[in-house]
């Protein structure tokens, strides 16, 4: 089972064909085998019975034939009794009269027994005194005849002989026996008696033609029969008996013959019923053996074409993962296969498609890397430098300039660490010191002004944030020099959020240009001039979970940018 179980599909599509299949049909083959044999004997038995009793029939009925035959030849109304007394102590025929009477009886057996022709009885008649008389149908001249048929009856038996019965004995018991394949087996005996004599005049012989026994015998192809007397002696045997008596295992079937007490026997050899049986199941054996044959045949055609494209498939599988990028399965059908084929292709063009691109990134980012090494020696080279330059100023009384460098040099610091998260209060200090620099710029007396809900100064957010806002403010709002530019930056909380506005009292904004510049904030347009501000938005939105951007007027005529946070932190930006 468990080699089975690790064996390929293929060969799990077949043992399970096998198995559920074919073995089954065998089993229940040769248990039907098993099961139906009583059943068949059964049959044959019955099928037996009733023929035989159906012989038996017959023979009964010819018995009763011949009986009343031999009754009617003797009845007073034929004259056939006086004939039979005028000759009775006749040894040869000395007269016209003894001829007479001669020819009479002879006559008679001719037409008397006519009736009977389904036997074609031979016919004879002997006296007393031992004269025999002839029918027409008798096999044997009359000198052959006299000779074998020995006056086996002697006046003393024949005194004991009832005359009105009629007794059947074999043709060996008359010494008649062998005289042709044709003749007779058993004849039918009655005497007839002068009851006023008190003497038996003579003996009546019908002999049965072998003829009739092998008609009524001939339609049954195998076995043998018997008939036995009430003695249990042989009467009459079929051709095939002697064949049998060496056989042990007979099938016997029996049928009794009520006018004599006979009994016909039926002799089948048992293994001529199993031979049959045998026969027959192995005529349906044959014809299971080529359907299993043709199943097979069908079964290993179609596991073959089911087979086929999932092994192409896992070839394909396994060439892929050997590291040949570009097999493919070839999909030449619209079946499942085919349908899972062209998935797999797809699929492996993606891997392709994203293989690629992590090499496009590796790459990038070895350059991004590396230009992050030469990125941190500069910034380093120039604070160091700013600080020395700063500590000269210091040395000559310049504290003003020195301010100035001071301030440089914390917003470069800044800028180094621009990933990491910072208070809101540190976000402001910075921007203090960014004026510093844009008053040196600009040569404009720029005011900042800061407000900070207590509750908000330790509130985490994007490092340099708001320097964006400040320099376009700056930069877009203070261009034509105003007296008192004024930035102001609030902090404060409402409801759930964090509201952060930057507000300047320049030149201020159209609703189509603050509408315009939304539209590409939020959109993502990076074909559009406002790339601080949409860096601010996607920086806020990375960070929180819900940022919302707003540009309005304020009351002094300028612009305030306005951004809701939510207060509630994604916790990943807990974790950084």
């Amino acid at each position: 089972m468990k080699t089975l179980l690790h064996s390929s599909f293929y060969k799990k599509i077949q043992s399970t064909m096998i198995i559920f299949i074919i073995i089954p049909l065998i089993i229940a083959s040769v248990l039907s085998f098993f099961l139906i044999e009583d059943l068949v004997i059964e049959k044959v038995e019955n099928t037996h019975k009733n023929v035989v009793n159906m012989m038996a029939s017959d023979i009964n009925d010819m018995v009763d034939e011949v009986i009343d035959t031999t009754n009617l030849y003797g009845k007073p109304q034929t004259n056939i009794l006086d004939h039979m007394k005028n000759i009775a102590d006749s040894e040869t025929i000395s007269s016209y009269e003894i001829y007479q009477n001669y020819q009479e009886i002879s006559d008679y057996l001719s037409i008397a027994f006519s009736s009977v022709s389904s036997l074609n009885p031979e016919t004879f008649y002997m006296n007393k005194e031992q004269l025999l008389m002839m029918g027409n149908n008798n096999g044997l001249t009359h000198e052959e005849l006299h000779n074998r048929l020995d006056p086996r009856l002697t006046q003393e038996e024949m005194a004991e002989i009832n005359p009105n019965q009629t007794y059947f004995l074999p043709a060996e018991d008359l010494n008649l026996a062998g005289v042709g394949e044709t003749s007779p087996r058993l004849y039918a005996v009655r005497a007839y008696k002068d009851f006023v004599a008190n003497e038996v005049m003579g003996i009546l012989y019908l002999g049965i033609s072998a003829d009739y026994f092998a008609q009524l015998f001939r339609d049954v192809e195998s076995g043998a029969f018997q008939l036995l007397d009430q003695e249990g002696q042989s009467l009459v045997r079929s051709a095939g008996y002697q064949a049998l008596e060496a056989e042990d295992d007979l099938l016997i079937t029996k049928a009794a013959i009520p006018s004599t007490d006979w009994e016909l026997v039926y002799y089948v050899p048992s293994g001529d019923i199993m031979n049959e049986i045998t026969s027959t199941f192995s005529f349906y054996a044959v014809i299971i053996a080529v359907c299993i044959l043709l199943f097979l045949g069908m079964s290993f055609f179609i596991a073959g074409n089911i087979y086929r494209p999932m092994h192409r498939l896992k070839n394909t599988v396994e060439a892929f993962g050997e590291g040949d990028l570009q097999v493919r399965y070839p999909v030449e059908t619209k079946d499942e296969i085919g349908l899972l084929g062209g998935a797999f292709n797809n699929m492996l063009d993606q891997i392709n498609h994203l293989l690629e691109k992590v090499k496009q990134e590796e790459a990038e980012k070895r350059q991004l890397e590396l230009r992050a090494l030469f990125a941190q020696i500069r910034p380093h080279f120039l604070i160091n430098t700013l600080n020395s330059i700063k500590c000269s100023l210091l040395l000559e009384d310049d504290a003003v300039h020195s301010k100035k460098i001071e301030s440089l040099t914390r917003l470069l610091r800044a800028n180094m660490r621009a990933e990491e998260l910072t208070t809101i209060r540190e976000e402001c200090n910075l921007l203090y010191d960014y004026i510093e620099i844009m008053k040196l710029r600009s040569d404009l007396p720029i005011e900042l002004r800061t407000t900070i809900s207590e509750e908000l100064e330790s509130f985490k957010v994007p490092r340099l944030l708001l320097q964006p806002i400040i320099e376009n403010a700056i930069i877009h709002g203070f261009f034509d020099m105003p007296e008192a530019p004024v930035i102001e930056v609030q902090v404060t909380k409402q409801l759930n959020d964090v509201v952060i506005e930057v507000s300047d009292n320049g030149v201020g904004m159209d609703q189509a240009s603050r509408h315009q510049i939304l539209q590409h904030i939020q959109t993502e347009d990076y074909t559009s001039d406002h790339i601080g501000m949409r860096n601010i938005y996607q920086r806020l939105k990375l960070t929180y979970k819900q940022t919302d951007i707003d540009i309005l007027p304020n009351e002094w005529g300028g612009t305030t940018v306005m951004f809701a946070i939510s207060s509630k932190v994604d916790p990943l930006i807990e974790e950084r």
